[in-house]
């Protein structure tokens, strides 16, 4: 029988994997195979199905939304299933709790993740003011920022936000 997740990770977007485990039920088992569903704004990126002596290939698909786990042999389940899961650039600024799901031998159960509240006003990037109170120069953007997933580039030069002028960096509020 499939047990619930041990904890329900905190995920900030974008930000690193990390895992979400499903005790072991210390029960035998048959082959079968496992399925895996995402939280939405959330890619797989890795399973652990701890298979020591035993087949049981895993497929995640190109964009992280499922994952499949076969196992080719009966089995004592005595080792936790490990999920890892990454929040998406897409990500709402909000957060909040989001659910997939784990299904095994029939049995579905939930596979949730809390994504944190984002930082209003977090560029992610390095400004500087354009003489004259012309706006705001991208100097620097890192690769895995807001900034970057927006599609912001160096050189771009930024003159409002939300219908307000912005005239200086430290207008800006980065």
């Amino acid at each position: 029988m499939v047990t619930p997740q041990s904890a329900v990770p905190d995920l900030d977007a974008p930000g690193p994997a990390k895992p979400v485990d499903f005790p072991p039920d210390q029960q035998w088992h048959g082959p079968g195979k496992v399925t895996i569903r995402a939280p939405q704004y959330t890619r797989i990126t890795q399973v652990d199905w701890r298979c020591r002596g035993l087949a049981c290939p895993a497929a995640i698909a190109a964009d992280g939304s499922s994952a499949t786990v076969d196992i080719q042999g009966g089995y004592s389940w005595i080792w936790p299933w490990t999920v890892y899961v990454a929040a998406n650039t897409d990500a709402p600024l909000a957060g909040g709790r989001f659910s997939g799901s784990l299904t095994a031998e029939g049995v579905t159960v939930p596979l949730d993740v809390n994504i944190t509240p984002g930082t209003p006003g977090a560029f992610g990037g390095v400004t500087g003011t354009v003489p004259g109170g012309g706006g705001v120069r991208v100097r620097l953007i890192d690769p895995a920022s807001n900034a970057a997933a927006a599609g912001f580039m160096v050189n771009d030069i930024i003159t409002s936000v939300d219908g307000q002028s912005v005239t200086s960096s430290g207008a800006f509020n980065v």
